[in-house]
């Protein structure tokens, strides 16, 4: 049987665009590779701008390890940590969001890669992936996860082996914890498809200061709310649970 704990909502977070700042990390990123070899770091600057051009997101590492090799994607990746020390490439209440889930239940990150070193390397440039779990997925549609740990009888039960914890937060990787609710906040509205239509709330992220890219749009269900900011998702969930 899964392990009963006290936590009552899980909060689900995306990581880019979301939790992080992708663009400033991007750009920083690209400026690293031009200084490293200014051939390859116009290739990526261009390729950059042809995606943005369409509205697609550019996942500029794996880009450029493509181009190079294994021993210089990791000077890169040295020279791009050492310049974003000292950049906050977090949203707005991001970090806010990840201590009030911390505090109060379970927070982890949920976030799609096709690289999954990738999706680490940003979260250790900046500064998180060892105060969140996360759990890297191939599946767009994240809410069809949460469905798959629906308990039938109310709530869900997490598979702990899914999900990367850091070493101050060990727990039982045999054990699932039960969960009376899920709470997601993403950038996307097709990030959502397949979400439970019990004891779920969504929340889409549209920041007026961004632009909507198409990979973006999207129709959600009833259960998501759209917030201008992640500090709002803090504010209702403080009220809701004001409520109960």
């Amino acid at each position: 049987m899964p392990e009963r704990a006290r936590e009552t909502t899980a909060f689900s977070m995306d990581l880019d665009r979301f939790v992080l700042n992708t663009e400033l990390g991007t750009e920083i990123y690209v400026s690293v590779v031009k200084d490293f070899d200014s051939v390859i770091g116009m290739l990526t600057e261009q390729k950059y701008k042809d995606c943005v051009a369409i509205g697609e997101s550019f996942d500029a590492r794996s880009f450029v390890a493509g181009l190079v090799t294994p021993e210089n994607l990791k000077k890169i990746d040295d020279a791009n940590s050492d310049a974003i020390k000292g950049v906050d490439l977090l949203n707005p209440g991001a970090r806010e969001l990840i201590k009030y889930a911390a505090d109060g239940s379970m927070g982890f990150i949920t976030t799609y890669a096709k690289n999954p070193e990738t999706q680490v390397r940003k979260m250790t440039d900046a500064g998180i992936v060892e105060h969140v779990p996360y759990l890297v997925t191939e599946h767009l549609d994240k809410g069809s996860i949460f469905n798959a740990w629906k308990d039938p009888n109310g709530g869900f039960n997490i598979p702990l082996n899914e999900i990367t914890f850091p070493v101050s937060q060990y727990r039982d990787m045999d054990a699932a914890i039960h969960v009376d609710r899920i709470a997601h906040g993403d950038d996307k509205a097709g990030s959502f498809e397949g979400a439970p239509n019990e004891d779920f709330t969504g929340y889409l992220y549209r920041n007026p200061d961004y632009e909507v890219l198409p990979s973006q749009n999207g129709e959600v269900p009833d259960s998501v709310i759209v917030v201008a900011g992640i500090r709002q998702i803090i504010e209702i969930e403080k009220n809701r649970k004001s409520l109960q």
